[in-house]
């Protein structure tokens, strides 16, 4: 009985609220191919890279850390280089047959590897940030309708088009509160700091740097834009989806440009894809 009337509060609520679960087959399709491209580019890139991604010293990180994962421990040797190279080669296989022809099993499968290998493949700080997008975006996948994907005309409501919202919106709202202290609130010099410390590497942010005028600026745009862009997710019309997107892309772009955070672009392609509102045949604002 309860079941039923959970069913039946669900189906109201996402014809009532269409505009918040909201997606269709081009979404989808693209990024049923993009997700598994990305991963194999992913472990591509950690078996050509070998000898850094077995370095003793990320191994010894990697040992004392307790990070997410889905498989337990094999067992089968001392070292972890074993498990490590097993699962990079699951994972891979698991994602070229997914980008083939994909399917709810392979996607739940491909979260459970990449959500395994995590335990190895650690990355520093604001790697492991964008990380964890990724994975998040891996997990919302496994929920996904995967029937529209022959159908890129198509358009439907689903509530986990709304959980992905939700999470997105928490991942930047809950980010641009916690920035606080005399440089985010007081002196408005986060952003000089960051490049400072982390963007002697680019042109873009020596560039920059040569203008300390606009830097306060820019350090107050960044705050407000991750406490208040979010709040775009769930507004009514597609012009909202669509500058919510593109704001994303430019915002991360830069942040790509100045500090060489070029491993936040995969996730942010996912999110982009699945949240902007292509126009359909049947689309309706």
């Amino acid at each position: 009985m309860y079941l039923n009337k959970l069913i039946e509060f669900t189906d109201k609520f996402q014809i009532k609220h269409a505009h918040l679960c909201r997606i269709n087959g081009r979404n989808l399709l693209i990024f049923y191919k993009l997700l598994p491209l990305f991963i194999i580019c992913f472990r591509l890139h950690d078996l050509i890279h070998f000898d850094h991604v077995f370095s003793s010293e990320r191994l010894l990180i990697t040992k004392n850390v307790n990070h997410l994962y889905l498989l337990p421990s094999l067992l089968i040797s001392d070292s972890n280089i074993f498990e490590t190279c097993l699962i990079i080669f699951l994972t891979l296989g698991t994602a070229i047959w997914a980008l083939v022809k994909p399917s709810r099993p392979k996607i739940i499968l491909l979260f459970i590897l990449e959500g395994s290998i995590r335990r190895y493949l650690l990355n520093n700080y604001m790697g492991a940030y964008a990380d964890n997008i990724f994975l998040n975006m891996l997990f919302w996948s496994c929920f996904l309708p995967m029937a529209p994907l022959q159908d890129k005309n198509s358009e439907f409501n689903d509530l986990s088009v709304l959980g992905l919202k939700i999470n997105v919106f928490c991942i930047y709202f809950f980010t641009g509160i916690n920035k606080y202290g005399e440089q985010w609130g007081n002196y408005f010099n986060a952003i000089e700091v960051v490049l400072l410390k982390y963007g002697d590497a680019t042109i873009f942010a020596n560039w920059l740097v040569s203008f300390p005028s606009i830097l306060p600026f820019i350090t107050a745009s960044v705050l407000l834009s991750e406490i208040f862009m979010p709040f775009l997710l769930f507004l009514r019309g597609r012009i909202f989806l669509k500058i919510f997107c593109v704001f994303l892309f430019l915002f991360h772009l830069g942040i790509s440009l100045s500090i060489s955070l070029h491993f936040f672009l995969p996730s942010i392609a996912l999110i982009i894809s699945l949240l902007y509102p292509f126009r359909t045949e049947s689309s309706s604002d």
